[in-house]
């Protein structure tokens, strides 16, 4: 093994630009790595998925909207893949994040509802347009245990803004 270690550092110090361009690499490699499965979190969520999990792996949530909101009438529809074998689910929107394992005062609540169904759509006028929202998908599976998808921090959701 000692002989290895030698050999390499002695192939490096004859090619010190092969060296650097090396280095170069691996350190392009390790920023791009770290920010693709550790993004920073600040960019509205919008009409984009919400990740549980490392690049892709694990539940995923997505919400879906027109591109203009009715006055009175926010629709919002919610996917979801990846999140093991359901037997129950409850979505929430809050003007507040999710904190201590829930929504303080949610807006919305559906409350647990007994089905292995992957979407549900919310049409209401307690959610105002052009606002950020939280939102939460709790899923429980046939073993009671409970999982999911919950927003906090700067993940939040852009409601779009009201149609002209």
């Amino acid at each position: 093994m000692i002989k290895f270690f030698r050999a390499f550092f002695s192939f490096f110090r004859r090619n010190l630009y092969l060296a650097i361009i090396i280095m170069i690499v691996l350190i392009a490699g390790s920023v791009y790595g770290f920010t693709r499965f550790f993004p920073r979190g600040n960019e509205p969520v919008g009409g984009g998925d919400l990740p549980l999990g490392l690049g892709g792996i694990g539940c995923s949530l997505t919400v879906e909207q027109p591109d203009c909101q009715k006055q009175g009438n926010v629709e919002l529809k919610f996917k979801w893949e990846n999140c093991g074998d359901q037997v129950s689910y409850r979505i929430e929107v809050d003007d507040t994040a999710y904190i201590d394992n829930n929504f303080l005062h949610p807006e919305i609540s559906s409350g647990d509802i007994l089905s292995d169904a992957k979407e549900y759509t919310i049409n209401s006028e307690k959610i105002q347009p052009d606002r950020n929202y939280y939102v939460g998908l709790t899923i429980k599976d046939k073993n009671g245990i409970r999982s999911g998808w919950w927003g906090w921090g700067e993940k939040f959701l852009k409601i779009k803004p009201l149609c002209d």
